[in-house]
């Protein structure tokens, strides 16, 4: 992130919403809560609101967090980069489509085929990141090959 200070829009103004969050191999939805930020650190809690076609069962929560210089807050969307990789997801349209996906799959195909069910759901996650949010990494590659 670049300055001193946390962006312009308020990590706290996501209390209570829904949103889809995903870590490793998880694609959940979830309600965000008890967000709390200081000068270095941001972290909150997920519920998991259950949902067919996701992974989580009622009363699952899960504590995140990320320190400031691996994190990313962009539009609709927080990532954190550190060990374990989490997103989440604010925005409607890729909330409705994560849901759409999941609701349209055969209720076994968690169990199946979970690697197949579970790029459906991520693309259009990993399609609106890389739109709003893509990885320091790749604009800095690109850069390079821009100015080559």
């Amino acid at each position: 992130m670049d300055g001193d200070s946390w962006p312009q829009s308020d990590p706290t103004i996501q209390e209570g919403r829904e949103a889809i969050f995903t870590e490793k191999w998880i694609v959940s939805c979830v309600r965000v809560h008890t967000i709390r930020v200081t000068d270095r650190f941001v972290s909150a809690r997920v519920s998991v609101i259950p949902t067919r076609g996701l992974k989580g069962r009622e009363g699952d929560d899960i504590a995140i967090g990320c320190v400031r210089e691996h994190l990313s807050l962009a539009g609709q969307i927080w990532v954190g980069r550190g060990y374990c990789q989490w997103r989440v997801f604010f925005a409607a349209e890729v909330i409705q489509e994560v849901l759409r996906i999941a609701a349209s799959s055969p209720p076994d195909s968690m169990l199946n085929d979970y690697n197949e069910h579970y790029h459906a759901l991520a693309k259009p996650l990993a399609e609106y990141q890389q739109r709003v949010a893509p990885h320091p990494d790749l604009k800095y590659l690109k850069h390079r090959e821009w100015s080559q």
